[in-house]
C-alpha cells in the first residue's frame, strides 16, 4: 500500500512542478505550489461562495480555474452548474483543462466529456490537444478518440516540445484504436522520424514510440543512426539521451513483457501539462 501511495505522491509532485514551470513562464508572481485559498487571497479574492462565483469570470484565467477548484472544495456539487457555465465560456486552453479537472474531481461526467471534445478538436493547437489527452491518460480515462487530432496536428508547424510530448502519448492511444487507426499512427510516427527538419527530441521520442508500440524497426533505425548527426551537433545532453534511448529500445525489442509494460505506462512518459484537483492542503 505504501508503494502505491508513494507512486501517487511522486506523480502529483511531477504534475505540480510542471504546472509551476508553466506559471513561471507565463509571468505569474504567485507561487503555484501554495494552497488554493492562499493563492486566491494573493489575487484579492475572498474565500466566500459569492466572491468565488464572481471570480469565475475574472480577467485572469488562473483566478478563474482556481476559483472553480475552491468552489468544489467549499461549496461542492451546488457549484457545478456555475462551473460548467464558466467552462463553456472559457477560451484559454490550459484553463479549460483545469475547469474540466475540477469537474472530474467532483465526479461530474461533464469534465471527461469536455476533455474528450478538446483532444479531438483539430482546430486547437497541438499544445491544447496534448494537454487534454495527457489529462485523460493521467486519470486513466480512454484517449483513443484523440488519435486523429494528434496525428493530423503532428506535421503542423509549431513548438517541437509539444510535438515530442504528443509522440509519447501515441503508444497508449495505439492499444485502444482499430487497425486502420493503428496504421495511421505508425505512419505518422515514421514520418516524424524521417523528417530531418524535426528537432532531436522529436526524433528520439518517435523512435521510442515505435519501440513502445512493439515494432522491431525502431532499434534498426537507431543502429543506422538516422538522426544521429543532428543530435551530435546539439551537445552532450542529447548524446546521453540518445544512448539511454538506444538501451531502452533494445530492452523493449528483446522483451515482450517490457513492451507490454511500456505501452501500459506510456501515459507516464511525458511531463504533465495538467494538474490534479487541489485539496485544501496543497495545490498545483
Amino acid at each position: 500500500m505504501r508503494i502505491v501511495e508513494t507512486a501517487i505522491l511522486l506523480k502529483v509532485l511531477a504534475v505540480c512542478l510542471f504546472v509551476a514551470a508553466q506559471a513561471a513562464q507565463n509571468g505569474s508572481k504567485v507561487d503555484p505550489l501554495l494552497r488554493t485559498d492562499t493563492q486566491l487571497r494573493s489575487y484579492g479574492i475572498e474565500i466566500t461562495p459569492e466572491s468565488l462565483l464572481a471570480a469565475l469570470s475574472n480577467s485572469n484565467p488562473r483566478v478563474r480555474y482556481l476559483s472553480a477548484f475552491q468552489l468544489v472544495d467549499t461549496v461542492g456539487k451546488d457549484a457545478l452548474p456555475a462551473i460548467k457555465i464558466a467552462l463553456a465560456a472559457e477560451a484559454d486552453p490550459f484553463a479549460r483543462v483545469q475547469f474540466a479537472i475540477a469537474l472530474v474531481a467532483a465526479k461530474d461526467p461533464a469534465g471527461m466529456e469536455h476533455l474528450k471534445g478538446m483532444c479531438a478538436d483539430t482546430t486547437l493547437s497541438l499544445s491544447g490537444i496534448d494537454m487534454a489527452t495527457q489529462t485523460l491518460q493521467q486519470f486513466q480515462l480512454p484517449s483513443g478518440h484523440c488519435a486523429d487530432a494528434i496525428v493530423a496536428s503532428l506535421p503542423q508547424p509549431g513548438d517541437g516540445e509539444w510535438r515530442a510530448i504528443a509522440l509519447t502519448l501515441l503508444p497508449a492511444i495505439y492499444v485502444e484504436v482499430p487497425q486502420e487507426r493503428k496504421d495511421r499512427i505508425v505512419i505518422a510516427i515514421e514520418d516524424m522520424l524521417r523528417d530531418k527538419q524535426q528537432e532531436p527530441s522529436v526524433h528520439v521520442r518517435a523512435s521510442e514510440a515505435l519501440a513502445q508500440i512493439g515494432l522491431p524497426s525502431a532499434i534498426g533505425r537507431f543502429e543506422k543512426g538516422s538522426p544521429v548527426k543532428t543530435i551530435r551537433t546539439s551537445g552532450q545532453a542529447w548524446n546521453e539521451t540518445w544512448t539511454m534511448s538506444k538501451a531502452r529500445i533494445r530492452q523493449l525489442n528483446h522483451s515482450p513483457t517490457a513492451v507490454a509494460d511500456s505501452v501500459a505506462a506510456a501515459a507516464e512518459a511525458a511531463p504533465r501539462a495538467s494538474c490534479h484537483h487541489p485539496s485544501r492542503q496543497t495545490t498545483c
